[in-house]
Parts: C-alpha cells; structure tokens; sequence
C-alpha cells in the first residue's frame, strides 16, 4: 500500500475506510498494548512452540500489542463497525463492481461448506451462501457474515482465541445457527 500511494497503510485505511464509512470504533493501533478503554479482556488456552494448543490455563492477554500482525490482523473495531463495512462493501459502495466479483469469485479450500475469495470467506450453509471473515489474534476470536447483497449480516465475537473444545464447538455451532437463520429471515 505505502509504494502505490505514498502513504502508511493506517493513512489509508483511515482515509478510505474508516473515514468514508463512519466507522467511529475501528482504528489501526501502532505499537500500543491491548485495546484503550473499557472493554473486555481476552484470553486463550497456552500455545506450544508449533501453533499447538496446550493443555492448562486460560492466560489473559488482554495487553498484547498486535502490530506484528499489520495488515492482516492489527485492526481493532466494534461489532457494529464491522457489520456497517460489510454492507458498504457488498453493497458496492466501496469498489467497482469488478473488483467485487473478483473478492467473490472463490477457490475451495478443502474444508466442507467454506472457500475463500480475494480476502473474502465464503461459507455455504444448507440456506445459501454468506460472505464475509472470520478473525482471531491472541485473546480473542470473531466472525461477521453478511448475505451477497449487503443487506443483512451478523457477527459474533469472542474474548478468547484458544479455546477450551467445549467452547469453540460452542461458538461453531452458534454461528452457523445464526448464519441459517440470517438467510432464511428470522435472525
């Protein structure tokens, strides 16, 4: 982003996204531990020296710094914010259509029911087709899943990436419980 315009990435993510859309609740943080303000905590199961979930205790990491991540996870926001970017975005205010058929054009990825876009997740239900991403960063987990048109989404966030087995599967079958029903009008 900085060679094509000059600019840093946080510059620009300001100026066309957050800016442009409103977004009171999302900011790209440099350098800065955990999340300002009152908001939850976030925890997650120990993590072994190969990305592996360990046994033992949750660990607050409610001040961690998420700009080794950049790009691809230093955004923190708000579930309204998010959901409010998801209809700018399938709702075509955002890019041309072109380039939205591309981010929607998907790949398989092996996994039964989810392929992946140009930075979108596609995610087949027995009730159609949502798009959207999911996200996690040490304490904490989420999804927001919107239908293709922009008109209807919904979001679920976590304060806690590694979770306990009982918890995540929790958490997998709420969204897609709220995925189908997003789709079929009653969420």
């Amino acid at each position: 982003m900085q060679a094509a315009t000059g600019n840093k990435l946080g510059q620009e993510l300001d100026r066309r996204i957050v800016r442009a859309l409103g977004l009171h609740d999302t900011f790209f943080p440099v350098n800065s531990p955990g999340i300002p303000g009152p908001d939850s905590r976030g925890y997650s199961l120990p993590i072994g020296p190969q990305g592996e979930v360990l046994n033992g205790p949750l660990l607050d990491l409610t001040v961690y710094n998420p700009s080794f991540v950049w790009g691809t996870g230093n955004l923190i926001s708000d579930l309204d914010d998010l959901t409010r970017f998801y209809r700018a975005l399938l709702g075509g205010r955002l890019l041309p259509p072109e380039l939205l058929a591309a981010m929607t054009t998907t790949v398989p990825t092996g996994r039964t029911g989810i392929e992946w876009g140009l930075g979108l997740m596609v995610v087949n239900t027995p009730a159609g087709r949502l798009l959207g991403h999911d996200g996690l960063i040490p304490g904490f987990n989420n999804i927001v899943l919107s239908t293709q048109d922009g008109g209807r989404q919904f979001g679920v966030m976590m304060n806690v990436e590694s979770a306990p087995p009982a918890v995540s599967e929790a958490f997998g079958q709420t969204v897609m419980a709220i995925a189908i029903g997003l789709l079929d009008g009653v969420a």
